[in-house]
């Protein structure tokens, strides 16, 4: 589980996300245990045009998906999905854009 916020405001964008995840881990017999690190980075700055990359991360995320024979996105259905939010500028544009991509129920990304 993951907290993220994004703003979208007429002077700029904010996002924001915590910095916790939990492992979970299991010794052959044994129990469950968690692992929880309190410094994961969840934001980050790439170069590109804004739709452009969000295109892109969706079609790698499910092209890994694939490789790695997980569920189809039918199959996947009432699990959560891992949502990526992408925030920037495209060239051009007067105001920024937010656009969302879902991975697997909704690869291409919504503005």
């Amino acid at each position: 589980m993951c907290l993220g916020i994004v703003f979208k405001g007429p002077e700029g964008i904010v996002l924001a996300a915590d910095s916790r995840v939990t492992l979970m881990a299991q010794v052959p017999g044994g129990p469950v245990v968690p692992a929880t690190f309190d410094n994961t980075t969840k934001l980050l700055r790439v170069n590109g045009q804004d739709g452009e990359v969000a295109a892109k991360l969706g079609e790698f995320f499910m092209r890994m998906k694939k490789k790695q024979n997980m569920p189809k996105p039918e199959q996947w259905a009432g699990n959560p999905d891992m949502v990526f939010m992408l925030g920037g500028y495209d060239e051009g544009e007067a105001y920024g854009c937010v656009y969302e991509v879902n991975i697997p129920s909704r690869p291409v990304p919504k503005k």
